[in-house]
């Protein structure tokens, strides 16, 4: 009898909150996205899921290769920082993988954040087009939606840094400038740099759901303002006592990179310089002094 009332103390399933996630990180990549998954799961207000990057609602048949990583592991018993609602959350979540999207078994994921608020923070979101953007507001209506965004010319380089990082990089191409020149002009990174493009699509598909933006060039000369400020925008309170993370830290602050050439970065200019204007024109702020950073 004891040994059940102890089970069932310590074993009981975790609480159930609202089956849909109160946020969306929709980009972009290389602009503290990292950051922000940091910041929100330290804070008491939030839970957030075990994975990151959940990469489900642009897709039609998603991969989730981090969930099934993670799952993995978990199951290995290799990620004992996870805690009941997260175990519960990667089983249902590997349901999921490599399955028709289904945006309701998608928001039945959030279920297991209780009383807090989560969200999904996955940078390939700034895919999403209008039908998408359209259902998103149908089934989640009290959704909100931020974008993180960065210097493009050095969020690309970040990016080409990263890939090179991981092995999925040549930097061979970067030892002659027309080769270099010839691949950025065709490659999907220079698609995934136009973060101007993303309000526009939100605001004409979902008018009624709260989004804003907020600068990388912040986060680094005032993280506490601005990891403040997002929390406050996603409806949690920032003066409460976070845990042991905080504002300024940057868990690839260490991480090289690869040098950026005068010539090099003329090619980025070159290919990024509407991206650099129209994102002036969007996002003001420090946006506005991109252009000239270039002097264009």
């Amino acid at each position: 009898m004891i040994f059940h009332s102890l089970h069932a103390l310590f074993c009981r399933p975790p609480a159930l909150g609202a089956p849909e996630p109160d946020f969306l990180c929709v980009g972009m990549e290389k602009a503290a996205t990292g950051w922000l998954y940091d910041q929100l799961k330290a804070h008491p207000d939030f839970w957030m899921p075990p994975v990151k990057e959940l990469r489900y609602l642009h897709m039609g048949s998603p991969a989730m290769d981090d969930v099934v990583r993670a799952h993995s592991q978990q199951k290995a018993r290799r990620r004992k920082e996870v805690d009941a609602a997260g175990q519960a959350f990667l089983a249902e979540a590997a349901t999921l993988v490599r399955h028709p999207r289904d945006f309701r078994k998608y928001g039945m994921l959030f279920r297991f954040k209780g009383v807090r608020l989560s969200g999904d923070i996955s940078p390939g979101y700034w895919r999403l087009r209008q039908p998408d953007i359209d259902v998103l507001a149908a089934q989640f209506p009290r959704l909100k939606v931020l974008l993180m965004v960065r210097d493009p010319v050095e969020r690309a380089w970040s990016h080409i840094s990263m890939q090179h990082r991981r092995g999925a990089f040549d930097s061979a191409i970067l030892e002659n400038v027309a080769v270099f020149a010839r691949w950025f002009a065709r490659s999907p990174l220079k698609r995934a740099s136009l973060a101007s493009k993303v309000p526009p699509r939100w605001a004409e598909s979902a008018p009624a759901i709260p989004f804003r933006h907020f600068f990388f060039d912040d986060v680094v000369s005032a993280p506490k303002t601005t990891r403040d400020e997002i929390v406050g925008f996603l409806g949690g309170h920032p003066r409460k006592k976070e845990g042991n993370t905080p504002a300024d830290y940057n868990r690839k602050a260490g991480f090289a990179k690869l040098p950026l050439t005068a010539s090099l970065k003329a090619v980025l200019v070159e290919n990024l310089a509407e991206e650099l204007r129209e994102s002036a024109r969007v996002f003001g702020g420090p946006a506005e002094a991109w252009p000239a950073r270039y002097g264009l």
